[in-house]
């Protein structure tokens, strides 16, 4: 996920019902990061069946994921990066 806008750093905070000034005091924070990394997650498990990923075979991994909805190849390859790193 690329929080890279401005716009894009409110359309997140206001998924994850966080309401502060965009300063990077107030958005560097620990309770922030946490919130955008679940919804992160909610997002990736609403679109990806996590009963069929195999770990063992990235080629695989990546099937399912590049089959999930509406995702880019771009992102399902950044998703297997960070599923087979951590």
């Amino acid at each position: 996920m690329r929080l890279n806008t401005k716009n894009k750093i409110k359309q997140v905070l206001k998924s994850i019902k966080v309401n502060t000034e965009l300063t990077f005091k107030n958005l560097f924070n620990l309770d922030i990061s946490k919130k955008v990394i679940n919804n992160f997650w909610k997002y990736i498990e609403k679109n990806i069946s996590i009963n069929s990923i195999n770990i063992e075979s990235p080629s695989s991994l990546l099937e399912v994921i590049v089959s999930s909805n509406n995702i880019s190849y771009s992102k399902a390859l950044k998703l297997l990066s960070a599923i087979m790193i951590g």
